[in-house]
């Protein structure tokens, strides 16, 4: 079984000020947690991935012939992609390209734009399937064959025949409960000091993301989280982590991208008394609502 994975840039290089031919490229944490899953579940597979974000594959013609070279080189049976329904345009194309190079690798789209954005898809991108919501189990089911009756994966074969509204019925959502059961995000199949790197330019940190909860228990009209309710990792889980990302590729700081954070204050209290009592000595940045934190909680 081979896999290609082409990672989409976050969005358009910059033309102008100082920022000029560049465009910020951070850690696909998503991919990450996907490739892991694929590598403990099949690991006879052969998995490709090509950095157009760190790379700046920006034009279809960049796309073309980045994928022209990977063709002379590498024929994948399954080709998985993902991003944000911003790169909406970015995913058309890559799925056009691709198509005319490798029309017998079945192509999967992840990732925001899959899970909210699926029915725009439709007779535009020739992608095989999609999938909703977490792609960590969905993903496997794809790769064996195995997609019959599982939640979260849209067959656009079908979706097609049904129209664009027809799909609510049939793919539901995938959500893991247990979030210490997910293998911790693939670190070794990417280019993490250049993402590293790329961060310090940035922001003037080596910082790197990681996720310590799933979900939201909020429904603000304006968003649109990944899932109902919460679900946090073990702090212990989640400190394991962090000392990894330190001691293996020299990070001075952890973004935490979770959608919201400091909902659960006794389990954020222990996260905090456990950096100070392990001395992790990470700086740390996370997302919160400013009507759950109180003068007496900083």
């Amino acid at each position: 079984m081979r896999i290609l994975i082409p990672l989409i840039p976050h969005s358009t290089r910059h033309n102008k000020g100082m920022s000029k031919g560049f465009s910020n490229a951070n850690f696909p944490m998503g991919v990450a947690y996907v490739v892991s899953a694929i590598r403990k579940t099949l690991p006879e597979a052969t998995i490709q991935v090509a950095p157009f974000d760190i790379n700046q594959v920006d034009t279809e013609e960049e796309v073309q012939s980045e994928l022209s070279a990977i063709a002379r080189r590498f024929t994948p049976d399954f080709i998985m992609y993902g991003g944000m329904i911003t790169r909406y345009q970015y995913i058309v194309t890559l799925s056009r390209v691709a198509k005319k190079l490798f029309p017998d690798a079945v192509q999967i789209l992840g990732g925001g734009g899959a899970t909210w954005g699926h029915r725009v898809f439709i007779d535009e991108a020739p992608i095989d399937f999609v999938t909703i919501g977490e792609a960590e189990g969905t993903i496997i089911s794809i790769l064996t064959g195995a997609t019959s009756g599982v939640p979260g994966i849209v067959d656009m074969k079908k979706f097609g025949r049904l129209g664009r509204f027809g799909i609510d019925s049939l793919a539901g959502k995938q959500v893991t409960s247990n979030l210490n059961v997910i293998p911790s995000p693939s670190h070794a199949d990417f280019e993490v000091a250049k993402y590293v790197e790329i961060q310090k330019r940035v922001t003037g940190w080596r910082t790197m993301p990681m996720i310590a909860s799933r979900g939201c228990p909020f429904l603000c009209h304006f968003c649109t989280p990944s899932a109902s309710g919460l679900r946090v990792r073990a702090v212990d889980n989640l400190i394991e982590e962090m000392k990894f990302l330190k001691r293996n590729y020299g990070v001075d700081s952890i973004y935490f991208w979770d959608e919201l954070q400091f909902v659960r204050k006794p389990w954020f209290e222990e996260l905090c008394r456990k950096l100070i009592s392990e001395k992790v000595q990470l700086k740390w940045v996370f997302v919160t609502r400013a009507t759950l934190v109180r003068e007496k909680d900083v």
